[in-house]
């Protein structure tokens, strides 16, 4: 059998992507639930026509598969499915076999039913399954055409065979994967299970359940609305508002009676939205011949085993002509003794029969609002001039010609302007804020002036220096933004605006508006002079900051090596040198400490560091260290747990473990676990005084996140209370 298939609207949605086993209702939806992470190899979807007649359809998920079908054919079972047991141990006992291989039907079924059926869906799976060669015409959409992308003939005959199946049950049942169950017993739940023949594969299994009622309503469907319908030059545009995941495709019928209707097309058309943004409106376009008749449309929807929902409200659509198409063209716009303007334009006299007349529309701004000013009733078909008597300063006009079909069109704007030398009047004084982040913000109250164009801003860094002007063009609104340097000495800056009119005359400057500006810089710093220890109390002295708006100092210390700064008092300011003594400092540790000035705004300073040595020596810093991410085992040994950080040390009889320090993602390093000693691989042996193995250290962390950097350092503690400096930090980007 050799066919040409010619199909239209093709729209491939790979819909069959559900399940491969199928719990099926006699109330007309399937539910079904996936006990398996693998991709189906078949999918399946059912419908109940009545309590004995309940239909199954299925599609393979490659084309290799759906070869194998082909050739070797599917087995159906069913086995009753209860409440009680989720996945049912004896439910195998009501295990049925309803076909043991299911393969398409034989040629001369196929050539007798394309016969009498007259289906388009039966040709084409028929065709893709038997013909010598495969054409398919898809007209000259070019999104069609760009859904379309197959490569081999044999993945042609694929996809249609299936896209075939989707929109016809009959298709897929002569094709091989649809089957119809008429032994299905009311009250009574079912799982149906598709397996494809072949040692090569194995089926996917998946579960589901439902009650079964007979009592029930079978199908009930929403029914579509028609949302817009028009008409224009036999072309009638229709859109809907549809169901995308109930139907694959609607049919539309038409009527000149209201009574009598019928098909649009021998085709459904197909589930198609007009866009992913609104996926359940769609759009058909009608074309009629018939110009001033107005046609009734219907639109319903079908579902994939060809069930249809109730006929919509019907739409009436007008074929109205098209429009005359010819746009006026303004000539000439002629001032008179600088009080009238007149306006002229061209339209061709021959087209004066199909023309209700014209619309003069004027603005005082190129973009508008235009307001119509040639009065409450069109000016007449012959009519190609109009006198404006009340003209602004400055005129924007466009000419707007109506056709006898009611459509509409206007030209483009020209300009026409009075002599004008009178200024706008002195604007009102501006007011102003500035953010932290240096954006100022300027808003003034509007000049009453019909004429007022818009505004221009200047500004300068005191009122008795010049004014720049920051606008390139004027402002139309009544506020306007810009940036300013915030890390400056002085501490305002001065806003003045100007008005423009249409005629580029300039008011007077505004008075001038002072806008304080948030103090962002920070003091002079405080400068530590000298630093001592006597009798283990540690001593710093500084000379305080020399800004004029300081407020007062933090004193700050830190044990050598460590991050974090812990604050030891506040005190006020005063322009004579000032001392501190902390007496808690344990002596024999070394210390860091720092003077923090701060202003009346809360800006900070910090001034040079003095380090104070305790009467312990310094103790070397960690180094050798190593990081990596680790696996875990057992059935976790592909899988990344966490970070492991290890380090050697050398051994002391005075060391008792380790600080561990992290920073995620660049934050500030955080103290984040303490290592004791116990823990090492190799110890100090208190008794012999000697080292037994080589000192050896790990930590693992397992509160890591994917695709984070973390780094660590790592500082050793000693049982005096001494730690040793901050190891140099290792980096690791932890990925699962």
């Amino acid at each position: 059998m050799k066919k040409r298939i010619e199909y239209f609207h093709i729209r491939l949605k790979g819909r069959l992507i559900a399940c491969s086993v199928l719990v099926v209702m006699l109330t007309g939806w399937v539910s079904a639930q996936t006990i398996s992470s693998k991709a189906p190899l078949l999918s399946i979807r059912g419908a109940v026509l009545s309590c004995d007649s309940i239909l199954l359809r299925w599609a393979p998920s490659e084309k290799e598969f759906w070869k194998q079908g082909l050739a070797n054919g599917y087995r159906i079972s069913r086995y009753v499915h209860s409440y009680t047991d989720s996945v049912p141990p004896n439910a195998l006992s009501t295990l049925v076999v309803l076909d043991s291989i299911v393969l398409p039907a034989d040629t001369s079924i196929w050539g007798e039913l394309m016969d009498t059926l007259q289906d388009a869906n039966v040709e084409l799976a028929g065709g893709a399954i038997f013909g010598d060669s495969l054409e398919i015409s898809l007209g000259d959409t070019s999104a069609l055409m760009q859904a379309y992308k197959l490569d081999t003939e044999w993945e042609n005959r694929y996809q249609m065979n299936l896209l075939a199946g989707e929109y016809s049950f009959m298709a897929a049942h002569l094709s091989g994967l649809g089957f119809v169950d008429t032994s299905a017993v009311a009250g009574t739940t079912y799982i149906y299970r598709v397996e494809l023949l072949g040692d090569s594969v194995s089926p996917v299994l998946l579960s589901g359940y439902v009650k079964l009622s007979c009592n029930d309503t079978l199908f009930v469907a929403h029914v579509p609305q028609f949302m817009v319908g028009l008409g224009k030059g036999g072309y009638m545009t229709l859109g809907w508002k549809g169901y995308e995941r109930e139907f694959i495709s609607y049919d539309i019928e038409r009527s000149e009676d209201g009574i009598n209707f019928s098909d649009l097309s021998d085709l459904p058309m197909l589930n198609s939205p007009v866009s992913d943004k609104f996926v359940d409106r769609f759009m058909h376009i009608d074309t009629v011949s018939q110009i001033g008749q107005t046609y009734i449309y219907r639109v319903r929807g079908k579902d994939a085993f060809g069930r249809t929902s109730a006929w919509s409200d019907t739409i009436h659509v007008l074929n109205r002509p098209n429009p005359v198409g010819i746009i006026p063209r303004i000539d000439s716009l002629d001032v008179v003794d600088n009080e009238v303007i007149e306006v002229y334009w061209q339209y061709p006299s021959e087209h004066n029969s199909e023309i209700e007349g014209f619309e003069i529309l004027r603005s005082h701004r190129d973009e508008g609002p235009y307001e119509v000013v040639s009065g409450a009733n069109l000016l007449g078909p012959t009519v190609r001039t109009w006198q404006d008597a009340t003209p602004l300063r400055g005129n924007y006009y466009k000419v707007k010609v109506y056709d006898i079909h009611g459509y509409h069109a206007e030209c483009w704007s020209h300009f026409a302007q009075l002599l004008d030398t009178i200024p706008p009047g002195k604007p009102a004084t501006p007011v102003g804020v500035v953010s932290t982040l240096g954006q100022v913000t300027v808003s003034w109250t509007p000049n009453l002036e019909e004429d007022v164009d818009g505004y221009r801003v200047f500004y300068s860094n005191r009122d008795t220096l010049f004014y720049t002007q920051l606008t390139l063009t004027p402002v139309r609104d009544t506020s306007f933004q810009y940036i300013i340097e915030l890390e400056t000495l002085e501490s305002s800056t001065w806003v003045k605006i100007k008005a423009v009119d249409y005629n580029g005359n300039l008011s007077e400057f505004s008075d001038p508006a002072m806008i304080s500006l948030p103090d962002v810089v920070p003091p002079s710093p405080a400068v530590i002079t000298r630093s001592g220890t006597q009798a283990n109390v540690n001593r710093i002295y500084w000379t305080p900051s020399s800004s004029t708006d300081m407020d007062k100092y933090r004193i700050k210390r830190r044990r050598m090596g460590l991050p974090d700064w812990e604050i030891l008092t506040e005190v006020t300011h005063s322009p004579s040198d000032k001392n501190y003594i902390d007496s808690v400092a344990n002596g024999k540790q070394a210390y860091e400490y720092v003077v923090e000035a701060i202003d009346l705004s809360g800006n900070t300073s910090l001034s040079n560091v003095a380090t104070l040595q305790g009467l312990s020596p310094m103790w070397p810093a960690v180094d050798s260290i190593d990081i990596s991410d680790i696996n875990g085992t057992g059935p976790s040994v592909n899988k990344k747990i966490g970070i492991a950080i290890g380090w050697n040390y050398g051994f002391y009889k005075e060391l008792v473990g380790f600080k561990i320090y992290r920073s995620k993602d660049g934050n500030p390093y955080v103290q984040y676990a303490v290592y004791n000693l116990s823990e090492a691989q190799g110890m100090y042996d208190s008794v012999t005084s000697s080292v037994n193995v080589s000192g050896t250290y790990r930590f693992i962390d397992h509160k890591v996140q994917h695709t984070h950097r973390y780094r660590y350092k790592v500082v050793a503690l000693f049982d005096d209370g001494t730690t040793s400096p901050m190891s140099e930090p290792s980096t690791l980007i932890f990925n699962l």
